[in-house]
């Protein structure tokens, strides 16, 4: 049996804000999750994720053989494009 850590790599989620309503930021905000969706390390982290209870990086790291800063790196890609653009 393996054994999980108990350091968290990130504090809980806010909630995510609604998504937009206009169509055009609409389909912006779809292609940024499909565009950081696309990549092989980002999918196989997004499927741990949902199998394990919690976002502990040190788990991720045993699993994958990327360096942590890798790993770290698709991490916060993933996190970026689910936050909506700031209005200019």
């Amino acid at each position: 049996m393996k054994k999980t850590r108990t350091t968290a790599c990130c504090p809980p989620a806010e909630p995510m804000p609604p998504v937009p309503t206009d169509e055009v930021e609409a389909n912006k905000y779809l292609a940024r999750l499909a565009k950081a969706m696309a990549h092989p390390v980002r999918v196989t982290i997004l499927r741990m994720l949902v199998r394990q209870e919690g976002c502990i990086v040190g788990d991720i790291v045993d699993e994958l053989p990327l360096a942590q800063s890798t790993i770290s790196q698709q991490l916060k890609q993933l996190k970026d494009a689910g936050r909506h653009p700031r209005p200019a």
